[in-house]
């Protein structure tokens, strides 16, 4: 049986912030999927997501104020079709070597996906319209600063 061949980018200490509750977590990004998990020096070692990298969108210009501090120049803001939420780092330079592993890697993960589809749209039911419209809409698959 063929395994899956994966290599790790970067891995470190994160705070994730979701519906309000902040957790310490470590991330752990690898060429196809990101990892976040307890911290990987206790004895229970715990897997809580892990993400697609063609399914995930990074936001470097994130507004995040906690208590009076400015939290914004440390925090990236990740989302999945399935979870959204704030990863706060240590530094501005941890979060943007991130930034850049996790936009470099999302955008080779997400090449050779299908960018263009189609949608018909059923008008039955509209008195001025007398057959189904069928739009093509054009996707961008690569990761926004």
């Amino acid at each position: 049986m063929k395994g899956i061949q994966r290599t790790l980018l970067c891995q470190g200490p994160v705070e994730i912030t979701s519906y309000n509750k902040r957790k310490k977590r470590y991330l752990s990004l690898f060429n196809d999927v990101l990892v976040v998990s307890s911290n990987l020096k206790k004895k229970k070692f715990k897997i809580k997501y892990i993400f697609p990298l063609n399914n995930l969108w990074v936001v470097n210009d994130v507004v995040l104020f906690r208590r009076k501090e400015n939290c914004s120049s440390r925090t990236l803001f990740l989302s999945c079709c399935v979870e959204n939420f704030f990863a706060t780092f240590r530094s501005k330079e941890q979060k943007d070597q991130w930034y850049y592993f996790l936009k470099r890697s999302i955008h080779k993960a997400k090449k050779g996906i299908k960018k263009t589809f189609s949608l018909q749209i059923f008008t039955e039911n509209v008195p001025t319209c007398d057959s189904v419209r069928e739009y093509k809409f054009k996707t961008d698959s690569s990761v926004h600063d």
